[in-house]
């Protein structure tokens, strides 16, 4: 899950090509009925809502840069969510006394 903010953190001037691609918005992507709890508010689910043709022509880029473009964004999303799992993960280590 994403907020349109960290995916604007983490991708800098290509997160407009991901987010349109995926279908990150500012408000989130789930639907209210969807989230009975209220815990996905502004969270976004990465989903494929545009092909990389509708991506290219949208951005004026080619179909190759787009592809290499968002391949490049999905490496460091996930660098970024292993990082910050693996760092949550020493923290709550830490606090239980696992180490």
């Amino acid at each position: 899950m994403w907020t349109q903010k960290e995916i604007d953190e983490v991708l800098g001037q290509h997160s407009k090509i991901f987010s349109f691609f995926y279908g990150v918005q500012e408000k989130g992507n789930v639907p209210r009925a969807s989230d009975i709890q209220g815990e996905l508010i502004n969270q976004n689910v990465l989903i494929e809502t545009h092909t990389i043709k509708e991506t290219s022509e949208k951005f004026s880029i080619s179909e190759k840069d787009a592809h290499e473009i968002l391949q490049q964004c999905r490496d460091l999303v996930l660098i970024f969510a292993l990082f910050f799992n693996n760092f949550f993960i020493k923290e709550l280590k830490l606090k239980l006394n696992l180490f």
